[in-house]
């Protein structure tokens, strides 16, 4: 059950939410990170590119943006470079990795305009966290299910 003070506890796991700090953390790494390695691609894409070279470069940034979410997620356990960084991890409602689809909604929901500002309220989570029902967890003050791993 979601309790007031923004954890989840169960028989068998205890959930706490990465705090505001650790999620801009997240953002700034992982957006840095993200923004370089497709810039680079958008480059060396637009080198061999026509007239259309600002649109591909655009939409290539966007899909290496929307990539490296997935990607990390689904192949780290829940983790992106920026969620190694800061110690936390993305579950589901019960603790578990979440589904490569439940990954997907969430990234996709990223893009959603004002995404950032739905993280001014008094919880530690985003839109793309509720619509996908899944939590970015502090791993130092969780407690996770058996067979996840930290």
């Amino acid at each position: 059950m979601i309790l007031d003070e923004g954890f989840i506890e169960d028989s068998n796991f205890k959930l706490v939410e990465a705090s505001k700090g650790k999620r801009f953390a997240n953002y700034l790494i992982d957006g840095i990170i993200a923004q370089f390695i497709g810039s680079a691609l958008s480059l060396v894409m637009g080198m061999q590119a026509d007239s259309g070279f600002n649109l591909i470069a655009n939409l290539s940034g966007i899909g290496f943006y929307l990539l490296y979410y997935i990607m990390f997620e689904h192949l780290n356990d829940g983790r992106t470079i920026g969620k190694m960084v800061t110690r936390t991890k993305v579950v589901t409602e019960t603790g578990e990795t979440p589904a490569v689809e439940a990954l997907i909604g969430r990234t996709f929901a990223r893009i959603i305009p004002f995404d950032a500002l739905s993280f001014l309220g008094e919880r530690n989570n985003g839109w793309h966290d509720r619509l996908s029902h899944t939590l970015v967890v502090d791993l130092d003050k969780s407690t996770l299910p058996f067979n996840e791993t930290v």
